[in-house]
């Protein structure tokens, strides 16, 4: 438990019978935050793009105040990425649980994407969010799709960040979906500052099927970026 004092021995026993125990010694947990000062847990695992084949969807953060400890956390699994009413929220667990391993049980549709986060809580008030983080359900591998030719890649649609949507996060990660019934080698990825794409400012690539990217270096404050991503077959360019 939190903000607890511990005392603890220990004693040796054999054969039924109990030994003396040793000294005492005492300990003390750390104590608990207060409402007004929990921060956002950082995310762990599952990382950016995990798919699980074999083992259930597990999930495991880390509260970055060493100062003290939440009494517990809500954790929020969604089919989008803004936790909005446009996919529900199949997962939805608020426990005074102060483990940051979690496995809970839960039935996720397969070959589907999924977001997770998660908030630390203290006396009924939930903290800030952490950054929601996509995982994929492929239960025993049977949501492979088959690789691209170079005449049939298919036009990625973008996810997030939305139309003149303003970010906070300077080294955001870029998502997209993969609409069609095959997987690209991977993705090109071109920033600009103009409606054209006349300046490139920003460009990158995945060199995987992943469908999200961040940038090696962070965004300029206060800038309107236009991005697009298409994908790619060898030396091909999708739309």
């Amino acid at each position: 438990m939190p903000a607890t004092q511990y005392h603890w021995r220990v004693a040796p026993y054999a054969d039924g019978v109990l030994g003396p125990y040793s000294e005492i010694w005492t300990f003390y947990t750390d104590p608990i935050c207060a409402p007004g000062a929990l921060v956002a847990p950082d995310p762990i695992f599952p990382t950016e793009g995990t798919e699980f084949v074999f083992d259930a969807p597990s999930y495991e953060w880390s509260y970055p105040d060493p100062s003290c400890t939440p009494m517990g956390y809500h954790l929020q699994v969604s089919g989008a990425l803004d936790f909005s009413a446009t996919a529900p929220i199949v997962l939805d667990l608020r426990q005074f649980n102060t483990d940051t391993l979690w496995v809970p049980t839960s039935t996720l549709g397969n070959c589907e994407d999924y977001y997770w986060r998660v908030a630390a809580i203290e006396s009924g008030v939930d903290g800030p969010w952490s950054t929601p983080i996509s995982f994929t359900m492929n239960a025993m591998d049977a949501c492979s799709l088959p690789p691209c030719g170079p005449g049939d890649i298919p036009t990625p649609n973008l996810v997030w960040p939305g139309v003149y949507e303003t970010i906070p996060d300077l080294t955001p990660s870029l998502q997209w979906e993969n609409p069609g019934i095959c997987d690209p080698e991977g993705y090109s990825i071109e920033l600009s500052h103009k409606h054209d794409f006349s300046d490139i400012v920003v460009s990158g690539g995945t060199g995987t099927p992943d469908t999200s990217w961040g940038p090696s270096a962070p965004f300029e404050v206060a800038r309107q970026y236009r991005w697009h991503v298409a994908g790619m077959v060898g030396t091909t360019l999708g739309d």
